[in-house]
């Protein structure tokens, strides 16, 4: 084997979801303070993370809120193998949705997240700095400002987003 330790020294992307990646309530638009449940549970491990100066690109619900997949919208699948399987899922979904939160589709939170890194393209980004509050009581706010080095998704297309999440099942 005639191999150099060059080839495993080759940067990494990770692309990582979870509770950081939940963002809920963030009004960045006018940089007001608002905490989010997640941070508030370890405001510190939050802040770290925001002032590590690694590359981060935010996805608030607020960007995700407004796009929903409808069954209409699920229906395209017809004829796939996908079809029956995802139409038992949404179909109880959306109508738990629709009864609870007044909601005529699917929320999308975690495919809207990866999607905004996939494709950036089809974002509008702003850069903020962010830090998260530790103190007792401001636990795990928000705290915004104009200028920094995060990229906060501010909106999406939802058209295309739905048109390629459908593609990418068929």
């Amino acid at each position: 084997m005639n191999s150099s330790n060059e080839e495993y020294l080759k940067p990494i992307e990770k692309k990582c979801l979870g509770s950081i990646t939940n963002l809920s309530g963030i009004d960045l638009y006018r940089c007001i303070h608002i905490n989010d449940f997640m941070y508030y549970v370890d405001p510190d491990a939050a802040d770290v993370v925001f002032r590590s100066g690694i590359p981060i690109r935010v996805v608030p619900l607020d960007a995700c809120n407004p796009i929903t997949l409808s069954l209409a919208d699920f229906e395209r699948l017809r004829g796939t193998p996908l079809y029956t399987p995802v139409m038992a899922m949404m179909k109880p979904y959306i109508r738990n949705l629709k009864s609870h939160q007044g909601t005529d589709g699917a929320l999308m939170y975690d495919p809207l997240a990866v999607y905004c890194v996939l494709r950036p393209d089809a974002c509008t980004m702003q850069r903020y700095g962010i830090r998260i509050d530790t103190s007792e009581t401001g636990r795990g706010r928000f705290i915004a400002s104009p200028t920094g080095n995060i990229d906060v998704v501010m909106s999406i297309d939802a058209k295309r987003f739905k048109e390629d999440f459908i593609n990418s099942l068929r």
